[in-house]
């Protein structure tokens, strides 16, 4: 009887430490949120791929001579980025090594970590990218007496450096995705809010610059943790538009549509990604789930 009594004694207290075990490790964090200087962010978790990036990277000593001198204008560079974002470890790094080779001050640089969240995707607990149009990570904002003059969305076209001194040194920069740093302009300029402008409209300016259905399918989803939806709507639409054979484009426009409770609509185009793709993930329960939704 002792002996069951002091086994169940010794499993009672190694469920409780594998469980405050388990509890710790929950609670360590698994991203970098919100606003931090260069030296804060060497202190945190991100620390370990941020040196080994900056260490294997050699900026080209020419164009970074070049840099060296059209940055001096440059006020602040914002980064904004995701430590869970691969894109993010393999561009930050060289960014840093860049911008360290051509003397920039890194204490004119902050670092905003973005959610990967779906309810708070590419957001910062601070606020500091709302309203910033931060459809894709790492973005790289670049301000020249205060306001912003270019950004360098996700990668860059040629070369860290190349594109870092193109964008300094002449207007008619072109980042990586050219749809997305339109679609920025004009949020921010408040047309993609504006009633009259539709999704039909913004077809003729998009179409030219798109190259595929991921870019704006990415923003839609942004919008739409952002409670945007009407703005999601028209982009998804222009996506359905240009790429009418891309069944995940009717299927994101009808999850959209069920999100405005247009569950009509929502049946329509998911009825479209069914015949396009029969076998695509959920798209049966989602049009099952849209029908039945459908008031009488």
């Amino acid at each position: 009887m002792m002996k069951r009594f002091y086994f169940l004694l010794l499993l009672t207290i190694t469920g409780l430490t594998t469980g405050n075990a388990q509890s710790e490790q929950a609670t360590e964090p698994t991203q970098v949120l919100g606003t931090h200087t260069h030296a804060e962010l060497l202190k945190t978790i991100d620390a370990e791929w941020l040196a080994t990036g900056t260490e294997v990277y050699e900026p080209n000593p020419t164009t970074t001579k070049q840099i060296a001198t059209a940055i001096k204008a440059v006020d602040e560079i914002v980064v904004f980025y995701g430590s869970w974002c691969g894109d993010s470890r393999r561009e930050l790094p060289k960014m840093i090594k860049t911008l360290t080779a051509a003397g920039y001050p890194l204490g004119n640089v902050r670092f905003v970590g973005v959610d990967k969240r779906s309810a708070t995707y590419k957001k910062s607990p601070d606020g500091a990218a709302d309203g910033k149009q931060i459809y894709r990570v790492p973005t790289f904002v670049f301000s020249r007496d205060g306001r912003e003059f270019a950004r360098m969305i996700e990668q860059p076209t040629i070369s860290m450096e190349y594109d870092l001194l193109t964008l300094l040194t002449t207007d008619d920069y072109q980042p990586a995705y050219p749809a997305l740093a339109r679609v920025a302009k004009l949020d921010a300029a408040g047309l993609l809010s504006d009633p009259n402008v539709t999704g039909r409209n913004l077809r003729m300016e998009l179409a030219p610059l798109l190259s595929g259905p991921r870019p704006l399918n990415g923003v839609a989803y942004v919008l739409l943790a952002e409670g945007r939806v009407e703005e999601a709507i028209k982009l998804l639409y222009v996506n359905v538009l240009v790429f009418p054979e891309d069944a995940n484009g009717y299927d994101s426009l009808a999850e959209a549509l069920a999100q405005r409770m247009d569950y009509a609509n929502a049946v329509a185009y998911q009825r479209k990604a069914l015949t396009l793709d029969p076998g695509g993930k959920g798209y049966q329960e989602r049009y099952d789930e849209y029908l039945r939704k459908v008031p009488e």
